[in-house]
Formats: structure tokens, sequence, C-alpha cells
């Protein structure tokens, strides 16, 4: 650290005599002379980091070569200091021996109160010190440290927190504990699931026990969950909640849709419990895997006469079509979830394994846009799916915040999953998604010269299979044409290339370097576009930050559809960081086109940009 970022550092002080605190020179230390509290600053080391600290360097070498065990070390100390040591009184010299100077040197590190420091013997420091502690039958102790654990031992006992302290206590000790009147104050505390369900002697429910403990203890909010699966299920019941819904428990709107179904929002209001249905053996394999992984099934749909049903649990999707039988998808599998057409759900997994959730009951009554972002969410929780939101995700989540999690928002929550998971490979946000959705309209800061208009024509030629066509506005006299004024201005005002024209019945479409035309419609620039989808109907689907854009059937007669999708989509993918992850089979044909000039394939270039 530079000498400038030191000196804005609080220095430490020094508690002497009276407690005052000494913190800005050697003179204060001669005014507040403690003998006592100075010989465990020496022996703590304290002593020696004050002196260098202020570069009182001279007193600092003496007291590096001072012996703590030599007979005259009192005078010497002294000296060093120039008190006088005669002025030392008996009861001044402490008798403490090497172990409680440590002891409070640690403490010190949380509190200076002398209230404590002069309860040494009933302080702990460590899971050691607490078990040494309970075998004298205190009435009170002090928790100093960071962690610990606490059983039903002892009676009518007061715990107190000295800094930051967790106690973690074992879902059934909570009754022993309330019977024994043990207390904590200033103490953060972590119920734990027992590996083995006790009988609790009480004549009181156990969930009235656990939540009359957290209200006594100061704790407001409790999640019915006391294992980190059973958080993983509260959290993951509250997210599909509020996407089903359409809103969050608050009465938020995150989204227009809504489905047929209200869902409840956390495991403690869920009043009835979900079972596989037992009828025939069509379900039987769901059954066993959901029973095999101890999981707890937070959504379930079987609609009448489809012949399918559809599982959410806090691991994973189970889903059963008549004819194609069952699959599990877990979340932790999932890279990418697309709805290429109303109705149907594609969810790609690790290994190269599609799902295909096929047009019909389940997806009807959950909703297409509903299973894709939740199996996004759940996909980025767990750390495989990659890039970032789509716009309409972000702006659709951004109001979702998590009562099972304090209110925390579901995007500093992936945030936060994404910092504690971090695996470079997996890149589970590619950038902070909340910070995106706060500042949404920043494109990209993109040059455009010959080099970019030379690759892109090409590009378009070799995927739409067409000759290289680079050229100005002027060569086009059908934009001469007063109807189509306005696009040859703004094409020319903005020095685009056009690289395509294209013209047919009811259709005029006009593809530059920088944008997609529709004659007398609109305009969509190649840095809006963050995801393209191509319906039953023949339509096209542009999703842009700032709304959707209809390609018609009719205007894409004198096209390929599916090769401009991907034209589209590569282009936003390399020059504008969407967060589209391209299939196995658009990685295919994307690997077999190579440009001029070029060493690597499309194909690629896009896994050395963002790692596929």
């Amino acid at each position: 650290m530079h000498e400038g970022a030191m000196g804005m550092a609080r220095r430490f002080a020094l508690y002497l005599k009276d407690g005052h605190e000494v913190r800005n020179n050697i003179e204060e230390i001669r005014e507040y002379f403690d003998y006592g509290k100075m010989v465990e600053y020496f022996h703590d080391g304290s002593l020696q980091q004050w002196l260098d600290d202020r570069r009182y360097e001279a007193e600092s070498i003496a007291l590096s070569v001072l012996d703590g065990n030599a007979p005259d070390f009192q005078e010497k100390l002294c000296y060093i200091f120039r008190v006088d040591s005669a002025s030392i009184e008996p009861n001044d010299i402490i008798t403490d021996d090497e172990e409680i100077i440590k002891k409070k040197a640690v403490i010190r590190q949380y509190t200076t109160d002398d209230k404590v420091l002069d309860a040494i013997d009933s302080v702990a420091t460590n899971q050691d010190e607490l078990q040494k502690l309970l075998s004298n039958n205190p009435m009170q102790i002090y928790l100093c440290g960071s962690e610990f654990t606490i059983t039903a031992k002892g009676e009518s006992i007061k715990y107190i927190g000295v800094g930051t302290v967790t106690v973690k206590i074992s879902h059934d000790d909570i009754a022993d504990i309330e019977k024994k009147n043990i207390t904590f104050e200033n103490i953060n505390i972590d119920v734990q699931e027992s590996d083995k369900k006790s009988e609790q002697a009480t004549d009181t429910h156990a969930e009235e026990i656990v939540h009359r403990f957290m209200e006594r203890n100061g704790i407001e909010k409790f999640v019915d969950t006391y294992s980190q699966e059973n958080r993983d299920a509260d959290i993951a019941l509250e997210i599909l909640s509020c996407l089903i819904n359409g809103k969050t428990k608050q009465g938020e709107y995150i989204w227009d849709s809504r489905s047929e179904i209200e869902w409840p929002y956390t495991l403690k209001e869920f009043k009835g419990k979900l079972s596989i249905p037992k009828g025939g053996t069509s379900y039987s394999k769901i059954r066993k895997w959901i029973e095999s992984g101890k999981e707890k099934i937070i959504f379930m749909i079987e609609p009448e006469y489809s012949g399918e049903l559809l599982v959410f649990s806090e691991k994973a999707m189970y889903y059963y079509s008549r004819g194609e039988g069952s699959y599990r998808c877990a979340y932790a599998d999932v890279t990418n979830v697309t709805v290429p057409l109303r109705g149907i759900v594609n969810i790609y997994l690790n290994g190269e394994k599609c799902i295909r959730m096929r047009r019909g009951g389940t997806v009807n009554v959950a909703g297409d846009e509903t299973v894709r972002l939740f199996l996004t969410i759940m996909g980025k929780l767990h750390g495989r799916v990659r890039g970032s939101f789509l716009y309409y995700d972000r702006v659709a989540i951004s109001n979702i915040s998590l009562e099972c999690l304090n209110g925390e928002k579901l995007l500093r929550y992936l945030e936060k999953r994404k910092s504690s998971i971090g695996n470079k490979e997996d890149d589970n946000l590619k950038e902070s998604d909340y910070q995106q959705a706060e500042n949404a309209d920043n494109c990209s800061g993109l040059i455009i010269d010959d080099d970019y208009n030379v690759f892109v024509s090409e590009l378009f030629a070799r995927i739409m299979n067409v000759d290289e066509n680079l050229r100005d506005v002027s060569y086009y006299s059908e934009l001469n044409d007063s109807f189509y004024r306005d696009i040859r201005t703004e094409i020319k005002d903005n020095k685009e290339k056009v690289i395509y024209l294209g013209k047919g019945v009811n259709t005029f479409i006009v593809i530059t370097t920088q944008a997609i035309r529709v004659a007398n419609a609109w305009t969509c620039r190649f840095a809006d576009i963050e995801n393209i989808s191509i319906r039953r109907t023949g339509r096209m689907d542009i999703y842009r930050k700032s709304g959707i854009l209809y390609l018609k059937r009719e205007n894409l007669s004198v096209l390929n559809p599916d090769a401009l999708r991907l034209f589209l989509l590569v282009i936003a993918k390399l020059y504008y960081n969407i967060g589209y992850y391209f299939t196995n089979s658009e990685m295919e044909i994307l690997n077999g086109i190579v440009c001029k000039d070029s060493k690597s394939s499309i194909g690629e270039m896009i896994t050395q940009m963002w790692n596929y």
C-alpha cells in the first residue's frame, strides 16, 4: 500500500488508564501510562505495531530487543517510554500468564469493552474453549469469533455475541434449548437439519417451537428450511410462482401474460403435498428419480387427456409424453432453452442432448415462455447456462425480490451465486446482468470500417448461399422511388453499404451492413437484436431492447428464413455481445464457413471469443 493510501487509513488505538484512547502520539502513552495493559500490548505485538505505524523508530528498536521474562523488564519498559518505574503501584502489575494475554489479544480484535475483557474466564474464542466453559455450569458466556455449534447442554445460559457471531443449532435441539431457557443476544442463528429425526418431548408442535424460538431471538424472517437442499426448494418455488402468476407476492406485475393457474410462493404456504400419480406404470421412472434424489416437488400438472406430465423439483424438471417416455432434465446440465415455435420448448443439455417439449397440454397450461425463463434462471443458478439474459427477461425479473432471502433482488442473488461458483469455464453470467438491467440502452461502441463491411457482406453471402453484394445505396434505382425515399436517405446518412435488396409480392426488404429494413414499416439495427425465433405460422419474431419486430411470412418469401435468422444472430453475437448460445446444429453450419483472409471458421471464432 502506498503512503497516500496508508495516510487515509484509521490507525488503531491503545486503551490505557481509565480507558483512555491513545491514538495519536507517544506523549499520550506517558500521560495515561497503565503498566498492566502495556505489558499485554507488549506480549500480543500491538505495542510494537503502534510504534511502527507512527514511525517511532528508536522506541520500536528498543522494544524489539526487550526480553519479557528478564528481571529488569519493568524498569526497561518504563525507561523506553520515559516513565518513572518507581511510580508503578503494586496492584498495577499483572500476573496474567501468556495464554491469557494471547486470548485478550484475540478478544481485542472484536471489542475493547472492559466488561468483556474483565470477564475473560467466561469468553470463548473457539469451539474447544466453549466446551471447557460449559463443564463449569456457567450462567453467561461471551462468544467471540465467527462460528460456533450450540447444543442443549447446560441450563439458563445466556450466550452473548462479540463481533459478528453465528451459531449453528440442530433443528432437533430447539425444543430442549427452549425448555432449558437457553437464550441468545447479538448472535446470528443458523438452524441445521439433523441426519436423524428425534421425538421432542413437548406438547407444542415442532414448527411452532421453531418459530417461537426465532421470534424470541430477534429474527424477523425465517425460511422453513434447515438445509441447503430445502433452501434451494423455497428459492425455486418462489421464482416459479412469480413467473406462473405473472406477479410477485407483493403484487408487482413482472409481465402481462399470466397462466391459467395460481401457485404458492413459499413452501410454508404450500397447502397440499404433491406426489407423482400412482395409476399405471407410465410415471414409475419419474417417481423413482424423485424418491432416490429425495427431492421436493414444487410444481406438477397433468392436463386431462393430454397424455403428459410435467413436474418441477428444486433440482430438476421431469417430463413424460405418451409415446416418447420419461425425461429428467437436471438444472445443472441445462446449457440453453429456446422457444422456436409457439407452444414448443427446446431444452439443450450438457453433452449435446436436447429435450423437445412438444406443443401440448403441459406447455399450454404452464406457458412456453414461463418454462423457458424458469429453466434459464435455474440453469444460471446451477452454473451451466452462459451468456446474459435477454433484455425482456432482465426487465421482467428485475422486479422480483425473494421473500425467502429477506427481500434480496433475484438479479443480485444470481450475481452472488456466480461469484460463489467461481467457474470460468461455465461462466454463469458474462457480465453483471443487474447492471445491464439498469443500463440496458448502452450500445457497443463498434467502429464501422471497410473491413467490417466486407466481412458482413461475405458472411451474408456464405450463410444465405447468394453472391457477394456490397454496394452503395445509389446503385439501386428502386430506392429512387418516392415511396422508398426515407430508406434511401437513412442509409446514406448512416454511410451504410447495401448487401441485399429483395422484392416480391407485397414485400420489399433491404439489408445493409448495419440493419435490416422493411419498406414503410420499420428498421431493425443489428446492435439492438437480442434473440430471434420463427413461429409455426412462418412469422419471424426479432426481439430487441425496445420491442419486438415481426417479419410476416410474405416478407420472407424472397429469403431463406432459417438462414437469415442465423446470419442476424451471428452478427449480433460477434459484434454486440448478445447472450444467445448457439445450438450444436447451428455450430456445425458455422464451423463449415471460412471467410477470406481468415484462418478460423465462424464457429471457431465464436468458440474462441466466448469460450463455448
